[in-house]
């Protein structure tokens, strides 16, 4: 068979005929949740990532890239650091914080009854994936569930960075 030739539309051609060229997605994988890294020096900073409400879908993939951009380029510069990523939720919470308690109310999340702490770590996969699809490798990321707030400030994701 000769060798394929590749068309700007994409297609494969072998001599008279085409086979359209399905685009490759990479798996990305399922990380383990952990909790909060402590014991190196790291940097812990918030970042306003705005999600759709009782949801772990972006409100704006554009306010989000706006909004993660440095940190892409940071990440993307030293390859030696690290992220966890932390998920809030905000909300009419009795309980604020990141209690046993707190993290056990339920909330929505995609029309679905679940602990807070499920829309948390769903949100912080949302962020986890995104940035995957910018480039970052997984195994430099691991993400958890953070605080439940009262009202809009659980729209922040936490972010601790650290060098290994």
């Amino acid at each position: 068979m000769p060798e394929p030739i590749i068309d700007l539309d994409e297609n494969i051609v072998f001599d008279d005929f085409f086979i359209n060229a399905e685009p490759i997605i990479p798996q990305i994988p399922e990380p383990d949740i952990y909790e909060i890294p402590t014991g190196k020096p790291s940097l812990s900073f918030s970042e306003k990532i705005y999600f759709k409400r009782n949801s772990n879908n972006f409100y704006s993939i554009e306010l989000t890239e706006e909004h993660l951009a440095k940190l892409v380029r940071t990440l993307l510069y030293d390859p030696k650091l690290n992220l966890f990523i932390v998920g809030n939720v905000g909300g009419d919470f009795n309980i604020t914080g990141n209690s046993k308690e707190a993290l056990a109310q339920k909330t929505m999340l995609n029309g679905k009854w679940v602990n807070a702490s499920e829309l948390m770590n769903a949100r912080a996969l949302a962020v986890y994936k995104f940035l995957i699809s910018k480039g970052i490798n997984p195994s430099r990321l691991s993400y958890g569930p953070g605080n439940a707030y009262n009202k809009g400030s659980g729209m922040m994701a936490s972010f601790v960075l650290r060098k290994d």
